[in-house]
């Protein structure tokens, strides 16, 4: 006896899995990030707006800066120092190098303008759907600039 096809049952099976639940989701965040140990307040902020915040230590070893940047993005003041290694360890850099004393940090994401910033520009330049190096310097009047480096 052939069983009947219910189209619909099929369609409401698959979003049941994307429906929105109230516990936190292992592997559901947007990005990772670096942060340089300056900007480590900036830490619970980005992970307020989804991103999972790593502050880097800046006696790290070669090795394990090259692994704890490869295929992320960092968060810097100084981009220039990172641009020989992002093609060739694949990562990303956000530069917050000309926002200069612009940078507000606050606990919170709405209480964090910069947070903001990154979490806005990372849309606006979809980041999250980018491979490989990868430079944006975010500007105060928000005329940020993207290059790739590969």
């Amino acid at each position: 006896m052939a069983r009947a096809h219910n189209p619909d049952a099929v369609i409401e099976k698959v979003l049941a899995r994307f429906k929105d639940t109230s516990e936190d989701q292992v592997g559901r965040c947007r990005a990772t990030l670096v942060l340089e140990p300056e900007l480590a307040p900036l830490e619970r902020a980005l992970t307020d707006g989804n991103f999972t915040a790593i502050v880097a230590d800046r006696l790290t070893s070669v090795e394990r800066r090259n692994e704890l940047l490869a295929g992320r993005i960092v968060i810097t003041r100084d981009a220039a120092s990172y641009i020989d290694d992002a093609p060739v360890l694949e990562f990303g850099i956000i530069g917050l190098d000309a926002l200069g004393s612009d940078i507000y940090i606050g606990p919170t994401l709405p209480e964090s303008a910069t947070a903001q910033v990154i979490s806005k520009a990372f849309l606006d330049f979809g980041l999250g759907n980018e491979r490989g190096a990868y430079l944006l310097l975010l500007h105060p009047e928000r005329r940020h600039v993207f290059r790739r480096l590969s």
